[in-house]
């Protein structure tokens, strides 16, 4: 049936056509609509007529490649859409084959098949992951990954960087709130997605992929606002609640949780990994040297007694192997980056028991191993000279340490209140 465009103003839509192939399969074509006529582009997929939704012109959800189908239509129904404004073919009354024609010419296709190929996201987005595997940032590398996974599960695989505009981030951020899997994302994390493709669109700039003409961040157009995470670090009280507990009242893995926390707390807040790669041989008469792994900087600490007590406990009970927590141990570690991910597997394994221990103890607060670091920050208050604070931190910048420091100030706005309400 013939499409009537009484407005004269040309329109592209998704369709399935009924003429079927050998398969019995019906393609999928999209539409153009100009001056009382139509004509055709077919793409390369073909469909059920059931796992077509007629209303919506799209592909049904249950349909396995529903999302990348619906993305590379959606796509290449907005390229269309632009030729034809971008050459005001509406202002010229041109018919449905001319503006399809024009649209396939093959010497225009040949340069805009080579513009869309060094134009893609995902390819050079995959390169940037094969750069931080090979350097050993293995953290971003982890990161990246998921996020590329998620944002091509929105965008499809076809995306390019022409594509990614105002509309498109807005759209992105609003799916991110809450995807078709009904997964809700924080503010914070899907500022994080944002970032990372500013910082893929930067690169490609710097690369001369792309150039600044349609770029889609800054003034007026998309700003990304960082909101900072709530803190909650223990109390005094939970610390002790932790102290308290013997191996006869827990189990053996959250008793070994609670050590590696506690140690953790103990020594300003050390990060995770610094921690479980601990060796043995690293303590020397009380004290700690080490190489911070964030940041590569070299450190002295002398160990506090209660630290100094923990340590003795795992060197005496746990002889064999060379870390002073077992958890690495025991198992052959085939490169960096199977070590990155075995860190990450214990910490998901120690956090869950901490978990498991904090309610058994009746400590409300959500608790895991960086809550360490938070909460020594919160006791430390103004008892230490923010110089200080940057070492034990281990910050290259003091401006960090203030920072960090700044989120942790509760008794002294308590005190303020109280001078004024008191």
């Amino acid at each position: 049936m013939l499409y009537l465009n009484l407005t004269g103003m040309a329109s592209v839509r998704a369709i399935l056509r009924d003429k079927t192939n050998k398969e019995g399969l019906h393609p999928v074509a999209l539409r153009i609509v100009a001056q009382r006529s139509s004509a055709y582009i077919f793409t390369d997929f073909y469909l059920k007529k059931d796992q077509w939704n007629t209303k919506e012109r799209e592909v049904k959800k249950s349909h396995a490649n529903s999302k990348r189908i619906n993305a590379y239509l959606l796509h290449k129904r907005r390229e269309i859409e632009s030729f034809i404004i971008d050459h005001k073919l509406d202002e010229k009354k041109t018919k449905a084959k001319t503006i399809k024609d024009l649209f396939l010419d093959k010497k225009d296709l040949e340069a805009k098949e080579d513009t869309i190929q060094s134009n893609k996201f995902f390819p050079f987005a995959e390169e940037r992951l094969k750069e931080l595997k090979r350097i050993g940032k293995f953290n971003h590398y982890g990161t990246l990954r998921s996020q590329l996974r998620i944002i091509k599960e929105y965008a499809g695989d076809g995306l390019l960087f022409s594509d990614i505009d105002k509309v498109f981030l807005d759209n992105l951020s609003a799916w991110l709130r809450r995807d078709g899997n009904g997964k809700t994302r924080s503010k914070r994390t899907i500022a994080d997605y944002l970032i990372t493709i500013k910082s893929l669109y930067n690169r490609a700039i710097d690369h001369k992929i792309i150039t600044k003409d349609n770029y889609p961040f800054g003034r007026g157009k998309v700003r990304i606002k960082l909101t900072q995470s709530l803190k909650m670090p223990l109390s005094k009280e939970d610390i002790k609640k932790l102290e308290e507990v013997t191996p006869e009242t827990t189990s053996d893995g959250r008793w070994h949780a609670r050590c590696i926390f506690l140690f953790s707390y103990y020594n300003a807040g050390m990060r995770f990994r610094d921690v479980i790669c601990l060796k043995k041989n690293a303590i020397i008469d009380g004290a700690l040297p080490y190489r911070m792994s964030k940041n590569d900087k070299t450190h002295y600490l002398e160990l506090h007694e209660k630290a100094l007590e923990i340590a003795e406990y795992y060197k005496t009970n746990f002889r064999e192997g060379d870390h002073l927590f077992p958890h690495m141990d025991g198992r052959v570690i085939e490169d960096d980056f199977d070590k990155e991910r075995r860190i990450k597997s214990i910490n998901r394994t120690i956090n869950n028991r901490l978990t498991g221990l904090a309610k058994s103890l009746g400590i409300e607060k959500k608790i895991s191993m960086h809550v360490a670091r938070h909460t020594f920050a919160n006791h430390s208050g103004n008892k230490i000279p923010i110089q200080l604070l940057q070492v034990l931190y281990r910050h290259s910048s003091i401006n960090t340490t203030i920072d960090y420091q700044r989120q942790f100030i509760q008794e002294e706005l308590k005190h303020a209140l109280n001078k004024v309400l008191d």
